[in-house]
């Protein structure tokens, strides 16, 4: 509708002078941004904000999403590690969601996509690293310990890819996010180590909690090759 008040209002006003423009508006609510030189004028409607307002909220219940099934998995694979062995879990997981992922890209892309020699090898890097290494890890460690606790040991990702990034990749980091990265490896410290983290510089830690280090080790180095392969 606002478009269609625009293009009246632009064809009556072409003719004259910005004082027809500025009639309009008051006329029809409209914000008119007057060019001269023969451009045409750039309309904004007042109902523009509205429909942002109203679209900013989904990324919002997307993200709400995302860390609801990525806290539910835990739990879901606490559950499955007690009866099936960590590379049987690891492959019925990935295998439906494979088979979703195939069916959802298919169905936006109209077919899969192609790629060139370098990409297998990256696509190939994140599957071992990011789906068979990680997931071995995952299983295997909840066998041994409760998923809240695995869950916190996570935690540390975002830091160790943030360090990372700034070693590998040359990201810059600024002091509150050094200050932050100190902070939850500290904390996770004294997770592992049921806190007393000097058991950590003796060696008595769990398996379980060596398996999800090898978690994060895997998602940090996934995380580091999809930021290169993303590039691609």
């Amino acid at each position: 509708m606002g478009r269609a008040i625009g293009k009246s209002c632009q064809s009556i006003a072409s003719p004259f002078t910005t004082h027809s423009l500025t009639h309009c508006r008051r006329i029809t609510g409209i914000t008119f941004k007057t060019a001269y030189e023969g451009k045409e004028p750039a309309i904004t409607s007042n109902t523009q904000g509205a429909e942002q307002a109203r679209g900013g909220a989904a990324p919002h219940l997307k993200l709400f999403l995302t860390v609801l099934f990525w806290g539910g998995s835990y739990v879901a694979a606490r559950v499955v590690a007690r009866e099936a062995e960590p590379f049987s879990a690891a492959f019925f997981r990935f295998l439906t969601a494979s088979f979703v992922m195939t069916v959802f890209l298919i169905k936006s892309q109209g077919k899969l996509p192609s790629l060139d020699f370098k990409q297998i090898l990256l696509v190939l890097s994140l599957g071992l690293i990011g789906v068979f290494a990680f997931n071995f890890f995952f299983f295997a460690g909840l066998k041994l310990i409760t998923a809240s606790r695995a869950s916190l040991i996570m935690a540390i990702c975002p830091a160790v890819i943030a360090l990372f990034s700034a070693s590998v990749l040359g990201e810059r980091l600024s002091l509150l996010q050094i200050f932050g990265i100190a902070m939850s490896i500290t904390g996770v410290a004294v997770v592992v180590s049921r806190g007393n983290p000097l058991m950590i510089l003796q060696g008595d830690v769990g398996w379980g909690e060596l398996y999800f280090l090898g978690c994060v080790v895997c998602w940090t180095a996934y995380s580091l090759i999809g930021k290169t392969a993303m590039k691609n």
